[in-house]
């Protein structure tokens, strides 16, 4: 009843469904942050002059939002007429690319793209937990811009692999390199410094902190005041909580959850904690990001909104290497995938490659 009685004229029932579209079938739940994108995007969408996001197709856009599309059109289908037409369907998509742009202008002002392309690469990685082959020789090249998926059964080293490039475990044997230079075993704490984020299967966070200051722990490395300085609360100081706070919020509207800055951290639901993570990772402004399961527990429609914020951040020169189960996530918005079984790599290649891989299909795919 409150979409119908929304639909009263053409210039209100477009509103009412493009908030609709942006709030459901792009898995925002808060209208607060979809009110300032639509604002935002008004003066393009009415030239016909949208940004882009090359990632995904208008059919892919169009996906994004069919099942709140046809529980709209269920409602008001009769009450108005124009609803019939294409050109509403055209109007959604539009506005999903406007959507989408903001989203890829949000990410543009907080990663820095300037840094050129670089990879990190693993050779003949070797980890043994007693008689156990955690990892048992691993060959894996993560490149700039590109997302780099992870797969395989449950034990087979995804995990391990991510805890070896962050510098929790030193292996056995093996090479760990960026950009051709070593790269240090057993100092996770120096991984910051080589712009290296990651998230967790479980997310990590500070319950009784707020959201906004859950996510501005991201970027302290970055502070310039001392301790001292800190403790005095002196300009210095006070300057840099200011510029932490500026991006922490850009992050949050990035991953669309700034209309929750303020609400502790232990108060929100599980998909919002994936995303709060996600722009805590951003505030780093990564190199590479390094997601575990990031989509576990989430919707269909929450994943397919996650999957397009990992294919803007690739696009923005970001290395992303992805752990996931979801196989249709990771063979939609892969460049490349890595197969992995019993600490082995059983397979690598395209997504198309990997997807008519016989042992692949047959060791974790299934038939």
């Amino acid at each position: 009843r409150t979409i119908i009685h929304a639909f009263r004229g053409r210039q209100r029932a477009r509103k009412a469904v493009v908030q609709a579209i942006l709030a459901q079938g792009l898995g925002i739940e808060l209208m607060a942050p979809v009110a300032s994108f639509i604002a935002a995007a008004g003066a393009e969408v009415g030239s016909g002059a949208h940004p882009i996001l090359p990632a995904l197709s208008r059919e892919q856009l169009f996906v994004m939002s069919r099942a709140t599309l046809g529980a709209i059109r269920a409602a008001v289908l009769e009450e108005q007429p124009f609803l019939r037409s294409r050109a509403f369907e055209d109007e959604i998509v539009r506005l999903a690319v406007a959507y989408l742009g903001a989203i890829t202008a949000a990410l543009s002002r907080i990663l820095d793209s300037k840094g050129g392309s670089s990879t990190i690469a693993l050779s003949g990685i070797a980890l043994h937990f007693g008689g156990v082959r955690a990892i048992d020789g691993l060959d894996l090249e993560i490149r700039s811009g590109e997302v780099h998926g992870l797969i395989g059964p449950n034990g087979s080293g995804k995990t391990t692999t991510l805890n070896v490039i962050s510098g929790y475990y030193r292996p056995n044997a093996g090479q760990l390199k960026l950009g051709g230079a070593d790269l240090p075993f057993d100092k996770p704490y120096a991984r910051a410094g080589y712009r290296i984020a990651r998230t967790f299967q479980t997310p990590r966070l500070v319950g009784a902190a707020s959201v906004l200051e859950n996510v501005m722990i991201g970027g302290t490395v970055d502070g310039s005041g001392s301790f001292a300085e800190a403790m005095l609360s002196m300009p210095r100081h006070r300057r840099d909580e200011r510029l932490l706070k500026e991006a922490a919020l850009r992050a949050l509207a990035a991953v669309g959850l700034e209309s929750l800055a303020d609400v502790r951290a232990d108060r929100l639901q599980h998909s919002e904690l994936r995303f709060m993570e996600i722009a805590r990772a951003l505030m780093l402004r990564p190199a590479f990001l390094l997601l575990d399961e990031p989509a576990a527990g989430l919707s269909a429609e929450e994943i397919r909104r996650l999957g397009a914020l990992i294919k803007a951040i690739s696009r923005e020169g970001t290395g992303v290497l992805l752990v996931e189960h979801h196989a249709d996530l990771i063979f939609d918005i892969c460049d490349r995938v890595t197969v992995l079984n019993l600490g082995k790599m059983l397979a690598a290649g395209t997504p198309a490659e990997i997807r008519s891989h016989r042992e692949v299909v047959s060791a974790y795919l299934g038939a």
